[in-house]
């Protein structure tokens, strides 16, 4: 089966057809790296195994200094990440 498509019908198709593939802004994933380092508990490594889990936090809102286990490391865009040495 064939559709005859309008050029206007095409362009919207593909446009809508991208949307879906496009990389968040640096901004939004800014904001969900943030709201994940804030709200998502994780065991840190220097407490005792069986230690209760809790959110890391994340240095832009949060008194933390550093992002050693941050569960939103390996994609946070935030130019001044800082690791403990």
């Amino acid at each position: 089966m064939q559709y005859i498509l309008t050029q206007e019908e095409f362009d919207f198709l593909q446009k809508q057809a991208k949307r879906g593939r496009e990389a968040p802004t640096d901004e939004d994933l800014q904001k969900l790296c943030t709201r994940m380092a804030d709200e998502m508990p994780v065991a840190k490594r220097w407490l005792m195994e069986g230690a209760p889990l809790s959110p890391w936090g994340c240095i832009i809102t949060t008194d933390t200094e550093y992002c050693d286990d941050c569960p939103a490391r390996a994609i946070c865009p935030n130019k001044y990440k800082i690791f403990s040495k």
